[in-house]
């Protein structure tokens, strides 16, 4: 007998037999969190709670490589055990391959330990934790879709504050240019029509 690739992985039975259980998605498996609505809303609704729920249930699976976890549904995960790489090895597996995944480490503008944060604590802004993201255009890019409006809002005052600094520029090289001139006024040219 061969050493073929699939005699050296771990079958997909063997795999099916080792799943960690997730829980279930939805927060309805804890009895605090049971109530679908209440029937208050003046809109004819009646009072719903959910009694129970039949699920196939969820696991966790893991990509062999990146070592990212995922939550897959029992009755799918035949099929997503079953997934191949463009090499023929299996994409993903029931056991952790103690593979820890790759994070950035930029972080959110709105976080506690940005230099700026005592002025935005002033101006109310919200506090975020991501510090993972791997470069500064996936910060703006979170900064533009999760905290839309305080981004706005840093970005204006980071304009008015460039607009101050060139208008200070400016004019100290006006009266750097009045300095050596000897006190001679410096006139401007009318551009020609």
């Amino acid at each position: 007998m061969g050493d073929s690739q699939q005699d050296r992985e771990v079958s997909v039975e063997e795999m099916l037999r080792d799943v960690t259980a997730s829980v279930e998605p939805g927060g309805y498996d804890n009895a605090n969190n049971r109530i679908v609505a209440r029937g208050d809303t003046g809109e004819g609704t009646a009072p719903m709670i959910v009694s129970s729920i039949k699920s196939a249930g969820w696991v966790y699976v893991w990509d062999n490589i990146t070592g990212e976890r995922s939550i897959v549904n029992r009755n799918m995960l035949v099929g997503q055990l079953a997934k191949r790489r463009e090499d023929g090895s299996l994409v993903l597996t029931t056991r952790n391959p103690g593979i820890t995944p790759w994070r950035g480490e930029v972080k959110c503008i709105l976080h506690p330990d940005d230099p700026n944060r005592r002025a935005y604590d002033d101006l109310g802004l919200a506090v975020c934790k991501k510090s993972n993201m791997p470069n500064t255009y996936q910060m703006r890019r979170h900064m533009e879709k999760r905290h839309k409006a305080e981004y706005s809002a840093i970005q204006e005052i980071e304009k008015d504050a460039k607009e101050r600094e060139t208008r200070t520029f400016q004019e100290s090289l006006m009266k750097q240019m009045t300095t050596q001139s000897g006190g001679a006024s410096v006139t401007r040219r009318k551009a020609k029509k």
